[in-house]
């Protein structure tokens, strides 16, 4: 009862928390990276605006244009505009045969009357659909060589854009994209010293055990499926996406700027010379579940359950997260704050991917999700979102819990909850 209560006083924090953000965001922007001076830097690379698109233009000639990529940039239109293309297809081609019906005279079709007025092309018009349908209501037939041929021609033409139209609707309809945006991804990442990472040689899985010791800051993030539907062969992945030297090391801030608690982008001289700067991908390590022996070792893929997935990244010596000068023996709180000030410097993007195969439809899909480090918050933990229903025996899972994390203090245990802390910290978090 009292971690129940203590979870929902939580999930409140976390709600007005995650309001407070977007409010900011609807202000400033979501997708948009901003400096230390509040100018704008970037776009994110997976954007939050638009659910699971990409940010990036592409410049030049692509390899394949015009009418070789029509059918996958009919595919890629959104709703409305591919709608819109379709009618306008549609209505195109059959004013068309109205023009060349129009042309061949009343004379080529039943009970079109002697004028060529403006009537008369509208009944051609109409003519045209009726023989393009096959609906033949009777009325209008085609009586000359000239209007036989042109309404086969047309029949024919409406039998293949039927069927194009239909694969293209059909094939838009089956797409997996809404299965993807069905993915919750926690709105952000937390970062403490109490996290459970795995310590052992990366050479040998036997002799390595799972612990936490506070010496290893561990970044940590969670995902939800909620359908009823399980995923098949689900496959995660975390990515950095940061700006570094063109040899692959670091941006560094100065020493005197981390020591009091600067973003320090102005006092870096890697920044001042910046001609040698590049943005690289790189992919992180990442614990799922309690993996030990063959199963580490064989890199197996862990069953997506219907159970809320928890991410952990642990900073230690193999991480491109970790500090260049970081030591185990001396890490504190003090070190998760660190790493959002490092975040900062590189203009760093977190982004986490899972595919998969969804058993209802068998369909291949990935869903993925962005964070900036205004999104990652030091030195706090979530909380349980599962527990079970005393009435009926379930598991639950609240999904509304999925961003309910709690404070910690320099001792790696809990702080009370307090719903103006909490906002204040979430503030301070989108300022930065």
């Amino acid at each position: 009862g009292a971690t129940t209560a203590a979870a929902d006083d939580a999930a409140v924090c976390a709600a007005r928390l995650l309001e407070r953000r977007q409010q900011q965001q609807q202000r400033h922007g979501v997708d948009f990276f901003y400096d230390d001076g509040g100018s704008v830097r970037r776009k994110r690379l997976v954007s939050r605006a638009h659910a699971h698109k990409f940010n990036v233009t592409v410049r030049g000639k692509p390899p394949a244009t015009g009418l070789k990529a029509i059918y996958h940039t009919m595919l890629d239109l959104t709703w409305w505009k591919l709608l819109l293309l379709l009618s306008g297809i549609w209505i195109f081609t059959h004013f068309v045969f109205a023009v060349l019906y129009f042309c061949g005279g009343p004379q080529t079709i039943t009970e079109m009357g002697d004028d060529w007025d403006w009537q008369f092309f509208c009944d051609c018009f109409y003519f045209s659909i009726q023989a393009g349908a096959t609906i033949g209501f009777g009325r209008w037939s085609p009586i000359s060589n000239y209007s036989n041929v042109l309404v086969s021609l047309e029949s024919y033409l409406q039998l293949l854009w039927t069927a194009v139209f239909t694969g293209i609707v059909f094939m838009k309809i089956s797409r997996p994209s809404l299965l993807a945006r069905q993915i919750v991804f926690s709105d952000y990442v937390v970062v403490n010293l109490t996290t459970l990472y795995y310590n052992g040689s990366a050479d040998n899985y036997d002799t390595g055990h799972y612990c936490s010791d506070g010496r290893v800051p561990c970044l940590t993030l969670r995902i939800v499926n909620p359908r009823h539907s399980m995923l098949c062969d689900p496959i995660f992945r975390l990515f950095l996406l940061r700006r570094e030297h063109a040899d692959g090391t670091p941006i560094e801030s100065s020493p005197e700027a981390e020591a009091v608690g600067e973003a320090a982008a102005a006092a870096s001289p890697a920044l001042k010379a910046g001609d040698d700067l590049v943005y690289r991908m790189h992919e992180l390590n990442c614990e799922i579940h309690l993996q030990t022996g063959r199963n580490r070792a064989c890199h197996v893929s862990s069953p997506y359950l219907p159970l809320p997935w928890t991410i952990v990244h642990p900073l230690d010596q193999f991480s491109p997260l970790r500090h260049t000068h970081a030591d185990d023996s001396h890490c504190t709180p003090r070190c998760c704050e660190q790493l959002v000030q490092r975040l900062q410097l590189w203009e760093a993007e977190l982004i986490a991917l899972v595919e998969g195969v969804d058993e209802s439809c068998s369909c291949n899909f990935q869903a993925r999700y962005s964070y900036f480090p205004r999104d990652v918050t030091p030195n706090r933990r979530f909380l349980e979102m599962t527990d079970v229903d005393p009435e009926s025996g379930n598991f639950v899972v609240h999904l509304e819990r999925i961003n309910a994390t709690v404070a910690l203090d320099d001792s790696g245990k809990d702080l009370p909850l307090d719903v103006s802390q909490v906002s204040s910290d979430g503030e301070d978090d989108d300022d930065e």
